[in-house]
Formats: structure tokens, sequence, C-alpha cells
């Protein structure tokens, strides 16, 4: 019974199903939608369309990493109790997984960017903020790939434990990493509620606008920690 039990606590395929079909299922039907509605009002494609349907193609490209885990036995079913090859192959994985994550997170946020270049580029001043912007965004994913790739040294040390060498410490990279992302997202998002505001519409127009935006950026935030989520769990 003991065992039992332990078996299906240590069994968490499902919740790793669920992680990826709840995260990618909703971010492909925006995508497919947003796409329909630039068909439908004839506004024609440009960057930040390119650039999301790329994260949407890398997004895929993580949830199909994580059920290789599964389906390659490196992960799921009885995962505190893997044997030495698959935790290496598991590692090697894991690996990929944080690398394709970040490509991620900086597509995303291009592709806000790139909106917000399109609605209010004609303003020289916001178009420096977009600059920076996507400096720091930039910024970020070079220095998470790096430190990524170079958490531990020999790197294979990252899928072999048994190898001399060290490593960083993983936790603290992750809650750093994460906080940075956090406060480039909440700046990123933020950016468009002056514009809206400077508009010269009425009031219940610029209480739409900065609805709508809000809606984004709710959406955005839990899109990035499901996605974050089917990371580390």
């Amino acid at each position: 019974m003991e065992s039992a039990r332990a078996s299906q606590v240590d069994d968490i395929t499902w919740h790793i199903y669920v992680g990826t079909i709840t995260t990618i299922l909703p971010a492909t039907v925006a995508v497919l939608l947003r796409f329909v509605a630039r068909r439908v009002s004839r506004a024609g494609l440009w960057w930040d369309d390119y650039t999301i349907a790329i994260a949407l193609a890398i997004n895929w490209a993580m949830a199909a990493l994580r059920w290789a885990q599964i389906l390659l036995d490196f992960y799921g079913p009885n995962c505190n109790a893997l044997s030495s090859g698959n935790v290496q192959e598991f590692g090697k994985s894991f690996l990929a997984l944080q690398l394709v994550y970040f490509l991620n997170a900086v597509f995303t946020k291009a592709s806000l960017l790139l909106l917000y270049y399109r609605i209010f580029g004609v303003i020289r001043g916001f178009r420096w903020a977009l600059w920076v912007s996507g400096f720091l965004v930039v910024a970020y994913w070079i220095a998470c790939t790096l430190v990524t790739i170079f958490e531990c040294w020999p790197i294979p040390k990252l899928w072999n434990p048994n190898l001399p060498g060290k490593c960083i410490n993983v936790g603290s990279f992750g809650r750093w990493s994460g906080l940075a992302n956090v406060i480039i997202d909440i700046l990123i998002l933020c950016l468009p509620y002056p514009m809206a505001w400077r508009l010269q519409v009425t009031l219940r127009q610029k209480l739409i606008l900065t609805g709508i935006f809000l809606l984004g950026t709710l959406r955005r935030f839990v899109q990035e920690h499901r996605a974050r989520n089917l990371v580390i769990d």
C-alpha cells in the first residue's frame, strides 16, 4: 500500500500534461485569432506578428520537450527513482528546455515592444523607451542563456554529478532570473498606458484602451507563470 501511494506521488505525468496543454492551447488560439483579425481588418502583418508566431512555435517546442521527457522515460513516472542513465539524459533535456524557455521569453517580449512601436512609434520619446526596453530584454536573454549553459563547469557535470567540478546555486539563479523577468515584464507592460492617455480621444475611449492593455497585462502574467512552471515542474 505504501509503495503504491509513493508511486502515485512520484508520478507527475498528469501534472506535466495538464501544464503543457493549458499553456499551449490558449496561446495558440490567441495567436490564431490575432492573425484572423489582421486579415479581416486588412491591417497587414508586421514584425510584431512574425515574432509572436515564432514565440508560439518555440512554446510548442517546449511542450514537445516535456512530452519527450515522459515518453523516453526521463521524467514523469517515478521521477524520484530514475536510473543513472535516465538522470543524465534528463539533465541534457532540462538544459535544452531552459534555453528554449529563455528564447521564448525574448521573442514574446520583443513582440510586445514591436506592437507598441507599431501603435505609438511616431512619438520620438516613446521610441527611445522602446529601444531601452529592447536592450534590457536582449541583455536578460544573453545573461540567462550564458549562465544556463555554464551553470556547471565542466558543462557535462550538469547531467553527470559524479564528475569533478562545481556548479552554481541553481535555485538562487532561478529566483533572481525570475525576479528580473518580472521587473522587465512590468516595465514593458506599463509602457503603453501614458501613451493611451495622451491620445486625443474621449475619456470613455481612453478607459477602453486602458482596459484592453490591462487585460493583455494580466494574460501575459498568467502565460509567463504557466510557461515558467512548465520548465521548473
